[in-house]
């Protein structure tokens, strides 16, 4: 990279909102193929995305593992039923 580049680094909210990523999903490259420093940082309480080197991931061919790995939890689990609240008729008067 030389010295004139600048990297595009921006929120992990807005990269999730503009790529239409879930949070688990960036969570889960963040933990197991990005590298910090590179791909991302925390700036306080914010985690930034360094857009140019994660599109340089993707377009290295980003494994089809990774990708598969990070698809939402929720829908591979099956629905927890929603148990009734029942008030017992004591409590109501």
């Amino acid at each position: 990279m030389s010295a004139t580049t600048k990297t595009a680094w921006i929120s992990k909210r807005k990269y999730m909102a503009d790529g239409g990523f879930t949070n688990g999903q960036v969570r889960t490259w963040i933990r197991d193929c990005w590298e910090r420093g590179v791909h991302f940082q925390v700036r306080g309480r914010t985690t930034v995305i360094n857009v140019a080197e994660v599109d340089n991931w993707w377009a290295e061919g980003a494994s089809r593992q990774s990708i598969e790995k990070a698809k939402p939890y929720a829908s591979t689990r099956p629905a927890t039923p929603i148990r009734k609240l029942t008030v017992p008729d004591r409590y109501l008067k």
